[in-house]
């Protein structure tokens, strides 16, 4: 795969079939990352609040009100305890490297 086919995505749902990630949809790393971490802050019923917007091209301009009236853009039903562990141990090994940088 060439750098440049991850680097200009149209979309984040785009760039993850791109890279081939198994379970990343957009709700479900940060519901995942919750439900490992904290999950007395994930609300009931978040299995059940997909909810897909596949135009979000002025999200930033806009906020998430313009798509959704729930808050949630993505599929969190995704989301497992298990893959927060996963994402959150990653995380912490891309982090590492800057970490170092800055001491």
């Amino acid at each position: 795969m060439e750098v440049a086919e991850v680097v200009k995505p149209r979309s984040l749902e785009q760039a993850v079939r791109r890279v081939g990630a198994r379970f990343l949809a957009l709700a479900a790393v940060p519901s995942s990352i919750l439900l490992h971490a904290h999950p007395e802050l994930v609300r009931d019923g978040y299995e059940s609040a997909d909810w897909t917007a596949n135009d979000r091209q002025h999200l930033l301009i806009n906020s998430t009100a313009a798509y959704t009236r729930s808050g949630v853009i993505g599929r969190p039903s995704l989301g497992s305890a298990d893959k927060g562990k996963v994402a959150l141990a990653s995380l912490v090994r891309s982090f590492a490297d800057v970490l170092q940088a800055l001491e």
